[in-house]
């Protein structure tokens, strides 16, 4: 906020910005800042909170398959072989993980 305050009062007065305070814009907004923000973060800390958070750290690596998934769905957008091959490795990596923890878990008890 310190450093991109001064640089949007400058662009203000530099443009002559003109808003568009349609109520369907500024839902959609309020909505990106509440829903999609806040909620978001209060679900992965309240998430986090319930396990253990070597584990649900390893959640956080599905974010890119997820997000590519719901363009898929959403957006018609296409799934490329990269795609399948990327995940395949976030898949089996953070299986590894997981199990690599818990047999840890186990040894120690």
């Amino acid at each position: 906020m310190i450093f991109t305050t001064p640089l949007m009062i400058w662009e203000l007065q530099a443009n002559q910005v003109t808003y568009n305070q349609e109520p369907l814009i500024l839902l959609g907004v309020l909505y990106l800042g509440v829903v999609s923000t806040a909620g978001a973060f209060f679900l992965w800390n309240k998430g986090l909170e319930l396990m253990d958070a070597g584990i649900g750290s390893l959640f956080f690596f599905f974010q890119p398959i997820v997000g590519a998934f719901l363009g898929w769905l959403l957006l018609h957008e296409h799934l490329d072989r990269t795609f399948f091959i990327g995940g395949l490795f976030i898949i089996t990596g953070v299986t590894i993980a997981t199990f690599q923890k818990n047999r840890n878990t186990y040894k120690s008890s």
